[in-house]
């Protein structure tokens, strides 16, 4: 089976995205390589100077207080969410059911 004129001419056009794509790619890889081995020893080198310079202590042991706008976070959030959640429930599912008499979440059905 012989591919028609059209279908070369199809297929030429697709090679040469393909080929102009990989030749951009292999354009740009090799600066991303560099960024990449850049922030690699970068950071040995930052990790390297710490050891050496003794500046490497363990973490002490034992519980830290906790700020008191981090114990009021979560129970506000615990607040807020349970009373949005307990609008949710009315608005789409009880005050519908209460209107039409069905347990569908569409209007349209």
């Amino acid at each position: 089976m012989e591919d028609s004129d059209a279908d070369r001419r199809h297929n030429h056009g697709a090679t040469q995205r393909v080929s102009s794509l990989r030749q951009a790619n292999a354009r740009t890889h090799p600066v991303v390589g560099v960024h990449r081995g850049g922030f690699l020893t970068l950071d040995t080198g930052i990790m390297i100077t710490w050891i050496v310079r003794g500046q490497a202590d363990r973490t002490p042991s034992g519980p830290d207080a906790v700020p008191a706008w981090m114990a009021w976070a979560p129970h506000t959030q615990e607040v807020v969410f349970t009373v949005a959640a307990l609008f949710m429930i009315y608005r789409f599912i009880i005050k519908p059911r209460r209107k039409e008499g069905r347990r569908h979440l569409r209007r349209n059905a």
